[in-house]
């Protein structure tokens, strides 16, 4: 079942976002608790983003949050925008229900566009041609450059 996360979620939630965090190559950057507990609070309070999960049984296995909003080249078009995006201990069919979800909620939000992000990793092959059969169509690719460290 793909659900609205609750703020009753938030020990799972914080044990699969530092997995993410880990995965997606930033433990370098530290990972403060508090900092993703009012990051997550945000994503479920605040109407104009979106934090959903997927429960079996009552356990959480994954979860996908996004975040619309007013494009910065004219205020009338909404984009969505996928912020993380989880699922490694989800059963087969959860990593697409939640982002068919998550398409869902930003056609909601009156969203003419979501943006989804590929991390570079030993699946970005496989998320890629998932993305292409799906619909989705590359738009821009992001390059990250460490500039300090704390």
């Amino acid at each position: 079942m793909i659900r609205d996360a609750t703020h009753a979620d938030m020990d799972r939630l914080l044990e699969m976002t530092r997995e993410f965090h880990t995965h997606a190559g930033l433990a370098d950057l530290g990972f403060d608790v508090t900092s993703m507990q009012a990051t997550l609070a945000q994503l479920i309070d605040d109407p104009n983003q979106v934090l959903l999960v997927a429960e079996h049984d009552g356990q959480l296995s994954g979860m996908v949050a996004g975040v619309s909003y007013p494009a910065y080249f004219n205020h009338a078009v909404r984009m969505a925008q996928e912020l993380f995006w989880w699922n490694r201990d989800g059963q087969p069919g959860d990593g697409q229900a939640l982002c068919r979800a998550l398409e869902a909620w930003a056609k909601a939000q009156g969203c003419s566009t979501l943006m989804m992000v590929l991390l570079h990793d030993e699946h970005r092959e496989a998320i890629d041609k998932m993305y292409r059969r799906w619909g989705y169509q590359p738009g821009e690719h992001c390059y990250m450059r460490r500039l300090s460290w704390p």
